[in-house]
Order: C-alpha cells, then structure tokens, then sequence
C-alpha cells in the first residue's frame, strides 16, 4: 500500500491590514512526501496583481472583502464602475456588520435571561447549556422581528445590483473594442 502525503498548493490571500499575502499550503494528495512543509509569506501591491482579490470573511459581517484591482490606465467608466462597486461592498459590509452586532447582542440577552429563569447548573452540578430546541423559540422570534428589515435590505441589494447593470455593460462593450484595436 502506498503512503499519501499532501502537496503544497500555492494561494494568494489579501489581508486589511497587511495587503496581500501568498501562502503555500499542503492541500492535495500525491504519492511522495513534500521536502518542506515551510510557508512562505510574500507581499505584493494591489497593483502589481491583476484581478480583483477576496478575502477571508470579516469577523463581524462574515462577508469576504473584495480589494477591486485598480489598472494602470484605468478608463474613467473603468473607475466609476470600480468605485461603484466599492460602495455597494461597503453598504452590504454595514448593513451585516450591524445586523450581526444586533444578532449576537438579543442572543446574549436571551441565553441569559433563559439561564436565570432555568438556573445556571444541573442539578448534578454541571453547567446548563441551552438545547437547540430552547434556542429555536429566539431564532424564530429574531427572524420575525428583522423580517421587514431583510425585505428592505434585499429589495435595495437589488436595485443597486439591477441599476450596476447598464454600467457594467458599457465597461464590457468598451473593453471589447480597445481589445480590438
């Protein structure tokens, strides 16, 4: 029987704080072990790559970032499209980042008033944990209660992403004809 050890495969990551970082990882099986199992870290500018770039997901909107790659002669269409959907990523990031922040706040607030209500301990001594059962009445009465918030929030996550359209489709016309020419 032979052994499987797992390759390295590279990926490039982009970090908020740090830029992009290229890191090699072992992710796919083959039949001779790796010489190394080292990461390697590099650093690149947004503007030596030459697509967008997504990120891990934010720790308070679980969303990936999107660092939009910035051309060296990029066109003013190229620009306003590039910019307008920067400002489409950053309402979604605010308006989940809230939600998440409201979310997690009536979660606490209801695992501990449930707990003082049912008592903190087993009556063996050990800690009390909610059930799944016991938490599907705050999910429910979450859900029901941000349902009006979520109709507004997808009726307008829509309409952005309806009129982002039209200005899509002249950056793509324009792009065919400079590639022609």
């Amino acid at each position: 029987m032979h052994n499987l050890y797992l390759r390295r495969v590279l990926l490039t990551c982009y970090n908020k704080t740090h830029g992009v970082v290229n890191v090699q990882i072992c992710r796919s099986y083959c039949d001779r072990q790796p010489k190394t199992d080292q990461i390697q870290l590099s650093r690149k500018s947004p503007k030596t790559e030459r697509r967008d770039q997504i990120g891990p997901p934010d720790v308070k909107s679980n969303l990936r970032h999107v660092k939009f790659h910035v051309p060296e002669n990029e066109t003013a269409s190229e620009r306003a499209f590039r910019e307008r959907m920067e400002e489409i990523q950053q309402w979604n990031q605010d308006f989940w980042e809230n939600h998440n922040n409201l979310y997690r706040k009536a979660k606490k607030e209801y695992v501990a008033a449930k707990l003082d209500q049912l008592g903190h301990f087993h009556d063996d001594g050990t800690k009390r944990n909610l059930s799944p059962d016991e938490m599907a009445d705050f999910y429910r009465e979450f859900s029901i209660e941000n349902r009006n918030k979520h109709i507004r929030y997808n009726k307008e996550w829509y309409k952005m992403n309806i009129l982002s359209l039209w200005p899509a489709l002249k950056l793509a016309t324009s792009q065919i004809f400079k590639a022609k020419t």
